[in-house]
């Protein structure tokens, strides 16, 4: 697939997803039917993911001319913190980092060599609570913030003029990034949750909420459809 279709096939699923939580939002204030009792309580959840927005597109500014190899991969790792404003939305933040080397084998004389790639991320985030039962729960999340990208370069031969090695220069810049994605959450207040989407968290997030000051939670449902 080439890049232009990627990032088209990129835009429409955020596209799709963001409509979705808009339209779960929409929902669930138009509707009278209580949810659990989440309003003015915190959450902390931990989790990794795997294949992140940055981390594909990344893949594919390589081209058709070289031969790229993974040597190794941390897969996004995410910290984040939401208070519920009201027993269907929380609003909150996520801090997160992931690191990545691929091997290069240029077709061709040119050099083999190493790229490096640091991501750090904090984002600002948005949770709307579609469905809510006493241990489970079904919810969009919308994150958007900026990325830290450091990238560096090593070469497995140093014998080639300077000019050479200057389209390869390390560097550091800030981009914007963002996360869209539907996930489920089962267990009380220590839960398991599981997202699917994409962005800086991955296309697949998983890992551990855990929830405060929260009263017990009751058998009642709340269905925003």
């Amino acid at each position: 697939m080439n890049k232009t279709l990627f990032t088209l096939l990129l835009a429409f699923i955020a596209y799709y997803f963001s409509g979705c939580l808009v339209m779960a939002v929409g929902a669930a204030a138009g509707r009278h039917r209580k949810a659990q009792p989440n309003k003015n309580t915190h959450e902390v959840s931990v989790g990794v993911g795997a294949y992140s927005g940055t981390e594909l597109v990344d893949g594919l500014n390589f081209g058709d001319d070289v031969n790229v190899g993974t040597v190794y991969n941390t897969h996004p790792v995410f910290a984040s913190y939401h208070y519920y404003v009201s027993d269907r939305i929380a609003l909150g933040g996520a801090l997160g980092y992931q690191q990545y080397q691929y091997y290069v084998q240029p077709y061709g004389n040119a050099i083999d060599y190493y790229k490096t790639e640091s991501l750090a991320t904090l984002a600002a985030e948005m949770k709307a609570v579609i469905f809510d039962s006493r241990n489970f729960q079904f919810y969009y999340l919308l994150g958007a913030g900026g990325t830290l990208h450091t990238n560096t370069y090593s070469f497995t031969d140093n014998s080639y003029p300077p000019s050479y090695y200057s389209q390869y220069a390390n560097g550091t810049f800030v981009g914007f990034n963002f996360q869209t994605s539907a996930g489920i959450s089962v267990g009380n207040n220590i839960c398991w949750f599981g997202e699917l989407g994409i962005g800086y968290k991955g296309a697949v997030h998983t890992g551990l909420t855990f929830h405060f000051g929260q009263p017990a939670r009751k058998g009642r449902v709340y269905r925003g459809y």
